[in-house]
């Protein structure tokens, strides 16, 4: 399981590009979306109702998908539309069997828990976890919610306007993270204990986020090599491998860090 964590850009674009590249893994891939309510086309009731139905009977037919139906679906996901009114992990779940119906090699979690509530999130990460583990899956989990991603994930990439500046196993990343912007993200995570809130240290971010269309964005924190020319070719940052399986961007002694460079 990759967890994905940007606060704002375009990570599951990234990720798209990447899997549409990828001739097997695009022809067996399957996405889960943020917006549950719009997979089931709710709004379009006779479709949404159509499409569901071809859901149950194909859910049926797969032993494998049959035998966690239940599980995915406590109820027949047509009563979901026929109440008017289904509650978001209801849909979520009729989504994640939707994404499941075809036995996919890899599913694309997107923000697939950031419209629910805490206690529905925990039993959908909980149930995501469950069906990586029965079935295998290769899951990416693209989220900003930096809890969420620790909780699911095995490895941790972290995207700055699409591009990889951190790539470590979850524990590293949590505890020995070496990128500003890394450091940044999880610093912001609300803290459940206000007297440890008030005291722990804050790392803020200064400035406006820069467009990812200008050239200059990628050396938000490795100045040190900016060409203050828009039309400038300007330097990429390479990644560098600090550990066993623990890669960071270059970047400038910022934020508390120490300066990398290859």
């Amino acid at each position: 399981m990759l967890g994905l964590a940007e606060q704002v850009g375009s990570a599951h674009l990234a990720v798209c590009r990447v899997v549409g590249k990828h001739e097997d893994l695009g022809r067996s891939g399957e996405q889960v979306d943020a917006d549950p309510a719009e997979q089931l086309a709710l709004r379009l009731r006779d479709k949404g109702i159509a499409r569901t139905n071809d859901l149950v009977d194909r859910l049926d037919g797969l032993r494998p998908i049959g035998q966690c139906c239940n599980r995915l679906c406590p109820a027949n996901p047509v009563n979901f539309v026929n109440t008017g009114n289904p509650c978001g992990g209801q849909n979520q779940r009729v989504g994640i069997a939707r994404a499941m119906i075809l036995e996919p090699k890899l599913v694309s979690c997107d923000e697939a828990v950031s419209a629910l509530d805490v206690s529905v999130q925990a039993q959908v990460v909980d149930l995501l976890i469950e069906l990586q583990k029965e079935f295998g899956l290769a899951m990416i989990f693209i989220s900003h919610d930096l809890a969420a991603v620790r909780q699911i994930s095995h490895r941790v990439m972290v995207l700055y306007l699409g591009r990889v500046v951190e790539l470590a196993d979850r524990t590293d990343i949590y505890e020995d993270a070496r990128h500003p912007y890394t450091k940044a993200l999880i610093a912001a995570v609300p803290n459940a204990d206000p007297k440890s809130e008030r005291t722990r240290t804050k790392v803020t971010l200064e400035g406006d986020l820069p467009s990812p269309l200008d050239s200059r964005a990628a050396l938000r924190f490795m100045k040190s090599k900016l060409i203050d020319d828009p039309d400038a070719q300007q330097y990429q940052p390479r990644l560098v491998e600090v550990s066993p399986g623990h890669v960071v961007a270059e970047h400038d002694a910022v934020l508390g860090t120490s300066g990398l460079t290859a």
